[in-house]
């Protein structure tokens, strides 16, 4: 995993302040100054990989929506969703669940996840949750939006209070 610009940024700040407290301290030369805010930044570096791998940034890790809900609406509208999903107003599939107030139901579905989590789970692996109520297994086939297409689309269903 390639480092972000913020953990690039905290060993550039690190580098600094470790060399602005050595100096300030007087107790060591210029030379040793130098020598510590190298150590400092062997160290930080390894320290930003561990803590991006325990806590990877959000989007990468199914936490906060990040797409464009807008173009997600239209993906929606102008794919497979329609003939399967109602949502007041827009379709009416009744085939699959009512996503009309989908972001608020979503976070009661499955314990320990989040709403938009659920949300990406379910269109990517339908089977993992099936909502009671409907056939098991699920007739929605599994990974009908990847990468950004998913994302915009989690982003259209999170805006369904």
């Amino acid at each position: 995993m390639p480092p972000t610009p913020i953990t690039l940024g905290a060993v550039v700040i690190l580098v600094i302040v470790s060399m602005i407290a050595a100096s300030a301290l007087r107790a060591v030369g210029r030379g040793k100054a130098v020598a510590t805010a190298v150590a400092v930044a062997i160290l930080a570096v390894p320290v930003g990989y561990l803590g991006e791998m325990v806590a990877p940034a959000e989007h990468e890790a199914g936490g906060a929506v990040g797409g464009n809900a807008a173009r997600g609406e239209t993906l929606f509208r102008n794919g497979a969703c329609p003939a399967c999903h109602a949502i007041t107003g827009i379709s009416a599939g009744v085939v699959g669940p009512d996503l009309t107030h989908v972001a608020a139901v979503s976070a009661t579905r499955k314990p320990g996840t989040g709403a938009d989590a659920y949300l990406r789970e379910s269109i990517v692996n339908p089977q993992a949750v099936v909502v009671p109520g409907f056939p098991s297994p699920s007739s929605m086939p599994p990974g009908l939006a990847t990468g950004t297409d998913l994302e915009d689309i989690v982003a259209f269903l999170m805006t369904r209070l």
